[in-house]
């Protein structure tokens, strides 16, 4: 099989930014965010320290900052089907 018959045979891309690169979706990320976050215990300061976590791999920064290690499973399983 050539190289070219092998690639137009992959199933196309969909790719998804969270980040604002292609599209900016602070205003539908952040509040979701942090609603799930309150229901886990760890109420967020303000939208600075929101995007603090976001310098350095978010799931170390908010075990750093205090959340619950217990509740992150529940924080991704809960903030997946709200954004």
């Amino acid at each position: 099989m050539q190289l070219a018959e092998a690639h137009s045979r992959k199933a196309p891309l969909l790719l998804f930014d969270f980040d604002g690169v292609i599209a900016d979706s602070l205003h539908v990320f952040y509040p979701c965010f942090v609603e799930i976050c309150e229901e886990c215990g760890f109420p967020l300061a303000s939208q600075a320290a929101f995007l603090r976590l976001f310098e350095d791999n978010v799931t170390e920064s908010l075990l750093r900052e205090g959340f619950p290690l217990t509740r992150l499973r529940k924080l991704a399983r809960e903030f997946a089907p709200r954004i």
